[in-house]
């Protein structure tokens, strides 16, 4: 059992910098194709103001 546990623990390991960089990339290609910078900004101005006067 700890052959099973130790081999899933590397195979996570190795593919979490996979997942971050394809997220990342989907991310990135949103922002290019959308072009609204400012919209995004107002978006994340207003997510931080609500949290922060919860």
């Amino acid at each position: 059992m700890t052959g099973f546990w130790s081999s899933w623990w590397a195979f996570t390991f190795m593919l979490t910098p996979f997942v971050f960089s394809l997220s990342g990339v989907a991310i990135g290609a949103h922002i290019a194709c959308s072009r609204d910078f400012n919209t995004i900004g107002e978006w994340l101005g207003d997510k931080i103001y609500q949290v922060n006067h919860d």
